[in-house]
């Protein structure tokens, strides 16, 4: 019961530590092109496969989400294109 360390400090360093956690969550992620290009279209495939479902009837009542999803393929795609060039150029 003596080594109990009560100290104001021990608190204060775990507001600390878990501030920063949060800070660099939120911040964007600069990764390789080629990487967030593969990232891109299994996002994309995902999309085509949920698609493919509502459009075959397997999925008659899509999600809020689902539907969100499908109307980013568009940007998506664009994203994909730009990231492809930024490749091309280097």
């Amino acid at each position: 019961m003596a080594n109990l360390d009560i100290s104001p400090e021990a608190p204060s360093k775990d507001r600390t530590e878990s501030s920063n956690n949060s800070t660099s969550k939120s911040q964007p992620i600069n990764t390789d092109p080629a990487k967030r290009i593969r990232n891109l279209k299994k996002k994309l495939r995902v999309i085509n496969a949920l698609k493919e479902k509502i459009d075959s009837g397997e999925l008659a009542n899509p999600e809020k989400d689902q539907l969100e999803k499908i109307a980013r393929k568009t940007e998506i795609e664009a994203e994909i294109e730009d990231l492809e060039l930024e490749l091309a150029d280097v």
